[in-house]
């Protein structure tokens, strides 16, 4: 007889599929944790890379209000002083034109001055002198006055470039 009985043929086999079984679990298992840990690693750096782009993000976005809020103030600012600057620029303007109304009446009292003079006509000549001396005496008077309007308009102009520095 053999002394060999089936169970104990099959024992040495099954402890070697046991035994290969094992093997392949923990192998599996292996290759599982290498894989889990390589996967966990490239997880880790994408969040930290991403949390790093929506900080920066945040950070941009926070200057850009901040730029904005600056610039609203400024446009506010600008409103408000634009209106003074154009008024005193209007003024001189108005004493520009006052000016040459008062030059063309010199102008015109000069050639009188001149005719009467050529004709010999005394009274008419001082007449048209003393229109001439009048015409320039309001126009030193419009001068002065263009000239205050000028520094009023330069003093409101450089304050206006300064409001937003």
């Amino acid at each position: 007889m053999n002394d060999e009985t089936p169970e104990a043929t099959a024992r040495p086999g099954s402890a070697r599929k046991w035994l290969d079984n094992r093997r392949l679990v923990g192998a599996v298992a292996a290759v599982t944790l290498v894989a889990g840990i390589v996967v966990f690693a490239l997880g880790r750096g994408a969040a930290s890379g991403a949390s790093d782009k929506l900080a920066q993000a945040h950070r941009q976005l926070r200057a850009q209000q901040v730029a904005t809020t600056r610039s609203r103030r400024c446009e506010q600012t600008l409103r408000g002083s634009i209106p003074r600057v154009v008024s005193d620029a209007q003024a001189v303007l108005g004493s520009a034109t006052q000016l040459g109304g008062q030059d063309q009446q010199l102008v015109s009292a000069e050639h009188d001055a001149q005719a009467a003079g050529a004709q010999g006509n005394i009274d008419n000549y001082n007449n048209a002198v003393d229109r001439a001396n009048g015409a320039v005496s309001t126009g030193n008077a419009i001068i002065a006055t263009a000239n205050q309007q000028k520094d009023t308009l330069t003093k409101d102009g450089e304050a206006l470039a300064t409001v937003c520095g």
